[in-house]
């Protein structure tokens, strides 16, 4: 007959629910909340939100997290400045707007079903948190892209793991992504596994949570920098490091 049909319904092409077939708004709009990083992990926030931060670390299918796919953003350096996204579909050094629901599952913070839209790629990464061995196990550097730097005091701790300490406690390296425990390089004839007792080691990678404990997961072999005597003129080079630590000495022991 040709009148209008006036149909109720949120008529606000920013809420999360609106209805372009709306002629009236009927009050029923809802909105998804624009937080930082920092905001979410401030306050007791659950639910869908959106938030933005750089990938700093991707990760395939994991049973630390119901077998699926996950990354870590960062929104700029500090405490509480990284979280842990549930998704796929980015790679280290994309800054993406995040949407997806804030919960805390065994204890690691985190956004589930994330939706990323990347903005711009190939960003540099947050300077890493140099840290103690010690310092890792403190929530405000949940999800944080971290470094340590102290000798190993278990090469072996068993599931992938093993174990640094700078002598202010244990910290824990985990095969979430690169798997040091199980790599190995050819020295001459002989084929050397990657972890050692007792040397030292750089190892930079986001700081995960699961089973209990906090741990860095580094992704590529490159996160894991070994020190040592690079020069072989002395008694104690060492064939395996990547990085000269002023070790040289031709002194026994």
């Amino acid at each position: 007959n040709g009148c209008a049909v006036n149909t109720a319904g949120c008529t606000d092409p920013g809420a999360s629910n609106y209805d372009p077939a709306a002629t009236t708004d009927d009050g029923s709009c809802v909105y998804i909340p624009n937080l930082t990083i920092q905001e979410i992990h401030a306050g007791v926030v659950t639910g869908q939100v959106i938030t933005s931060g750089i990938v700093t670390a991707v990760y395939g299918p994991s049973s630390s997290l119901a077998g699926n796919s996950s990354y870590a953003i960062q929104n700029g350096t500090g405490p509480f400045s990284a979280i842990w996204c549930i998704g796929a579909g980015v790679v280290a050094g994309d800054l993406v707007d995040i949407t997806g629901s804030v919960s805390e599952v065994y204890g690691l913070r985190q956004i589930a079903g994330a939706t990323p839209t990347v903005v711009s790629s190939g960003n540099a990464l947050p300077a890493a948190e140099l840290l103690t061995t010690g310092a890792v196990n403190d929530e405000q550097w949940e999800s944080v892209r971290s470094q340590l730097l102290a000798p190993v005091s278990n090469a072996n701790a068993g599931y992938g793991d093993w174990l640094l300490d700078d002598g202010t406690g244990n910290a824990k390296v985990a095969n979430l992504g690169y798997d040091a425990v199980a790599d190995s390089i050819l020295v001459g004839l002989i084929m050397t596994p990657v972890v050692e007792l007792g040397v030292t080691y750089r190892v930079t990678a986001p700081n995960f949570y699961s089973y209990g404990a906090w741990k860095l997961v580094p992704t590529v072999a490159t996160d894991v920098v070994r020190l040592g005597c690079m020069d072989v003129t002395f008694m104690n080079y060492d064939p395996l490091a990547a990085e000269d630590d002023g070790s040289c000495s031709n002194l026994a022991g």
